[in-house]
Order: structure tokens, then C-alpha cells, then sequence
């Protein structure tokens, strides 16, 4: 998990962080069930496409989104 506080990306969530990244997750799961009709590839394109958007438009500067957008591919690829 990251988390994004003061402009520094951290590693390290906080317990409710947890609870609010699992609950934001499920939510995202189930969401994903309600719509599958529109296709597996199509859901994963604008899911990306969304928050890719929103972490654009909410980011103090674009160099932060950039970070952000680069720490969240980097955490995937650790996992996968």
C-alpha cells in the first residue's frame, strides 16, 4: 500500500488506512461484478484511465502525480 500524506509517498499504512484500503477495495470488486458486461479489458482500460485522471487532477503539481502514478506501477510490479 501507498499512501499519499504531505507530498512524500509512504510505505507504511496506518490500521485504518488498512481498514479503508480493504473496504475501498471490496468496493472496487464488487462494482467490477455489477458491470462485467462492458468486458473484462474494457473495465481494466477506464478503471486506469479514471484514476490515472484523478491523481492528475488531485495532485498539488503534475511532477506528483507522475510519483504517485510511478509508485502505484512500481508496487504492482514487486507483486506480480
Amino acid at each position: 500500500y501507498y499512501s499519499f500524506r504531505g507530498g512524500e509517498i509512504m510505505s507504511e499504512p496506518t490500521p485504518k488506512e488498512i481498514e479503508l484500503h480493504n473496504k475501498f477495495f471490496n468496493g472496487l470488486l464488487d462494482l467490477i461484478d455489477e458491470v462485467q458486461e462492458l468486458g473484462t479489458h474494457h473495465v481494466i482500460y477506464f478503471g486506469i484511465q479514471t484514476f490515472t485522471q484523478v491523481a492528475v487532477d488531485c495532485a498539488p503539481t503534475p511532477k506528483d502525480a507522475r510519483a504517485v502514478i510511478k509508485a502505484a506501477i512500481k508496487s504492482v510490479k514487486k507483486s506480480a
